[in-house]
């Protein structure tokens, strides 16, 4: 069981790198966004949650973040491992990260770091192909 997370900024291709590593580890790429859009479409009761911080613009707090992740890594889906994707964000998220695999008695295999330079973060930020 591989567990994973990739992390870095925003256009860094985290998503784009998180599926392909994914594919060929055999785990399951787990997104924050994804995550996200499934509680709202659903209509859990962390997913309404969220959409009221969402639609008033602001940023869904750690706490509800890290329960729909904690929901998230509970799912048999993730037996053989996952490859966790814009989580976690704040040292908030960390800890509680930490937490979730202190109380199975796991750790994290792998942390990957992307970087780009800003000259190729911005276009990509504004749409614009180089």
């Amino acid at each position: 069981m591989t567990k994973m997370l990739i992390i870095g900024p925003r256009g860094s291709g985290k998503g784009t790198q998180a599926e392909r590593i994914s594919e060929r580890v055999g785990v399951v790429a787990i997104s924050t966004g994804d995550i996200f859009r499934a509680n709202v479409k659903g209509e859990t009761p962390l997913g309404i949650e969220a959409r009221k911080y969402m639609d008033a613009g602001d940023f869904v707090p750690d706490s509800v973040t890290s329960k729909m992740v904690r929901d998230r890594l509970s799912e048999d889906v993730v037996e053989n491992g996952f490859l966790l994707d814009g989580y976690p964000r704040t040292s908030a998220q960390v800890d509680y990260l930490d937490g979730i695999l202190a109380t199975s008695e796991e750790k994290l295999d792998v942390v990957l770091l992307l970087t780009a330079d800003d000259e190729e973060l911005v276009p990509r930020l504004r749409g614009v192909r180089r």
